[in-house]
């Protein structure tokens, strides 16, 4: 969802502010976010229905709200595509909750992450 994009940007200006990336690696985050953006991630309006089952998901897996929101997007999504889909996220109950609806998951932070990412970035 949108949501997805707040998020990221989020993250990417606190670790900024932080002193935890240069500013060199901020561009360059915000530049593959835009990039992701134009080319590779689909972005979906949050509606009623997305907060429904996100709501439905905090009460199955006790997810924090934003990610019961990421999940009842990818769920959204796989349905309307019928087609395998990956879900890239690093928060262990998360993943699991995703597992579990039977998402693929692309863990960056896992063993080889960044290099599956790597490999998934440059195969699309």
């Amino acid at each position: 969802s949108y949501f997805t994009v707040v998020e990221i940007t989020s993250v990417a200006t606190r670790l900024l502010r932080a002193g935890a990336v240069t500013a060199q690696a901020y561009r360059v985050i915000m530049g593959n976010l835009a990039r992701d953006m134009r080319e590779a991630i689909q972005l979906h309006s949050v509606s009623d229905s997305l907060l429904s089952e996100a709501t439905r998901l905090t009460q199955e897996y006790a997810l924090r709200a934003p990610d019961a929101i990421h999940l009842a997007t990818a769920l959204g999504v796989r349905a309307a595509i019928r087609s395998v889909l990956f879900f890239l996220g690093s928060d262990a109950r998360l993943n699991a909750a995703c597992e579990n609806s039977g998402l693929l998951v692309l863990d960056p932070e896992g063993a080889n992450g960044l290099d599956a990412l790597r490999n998934f970035r440059s195969s699309g």
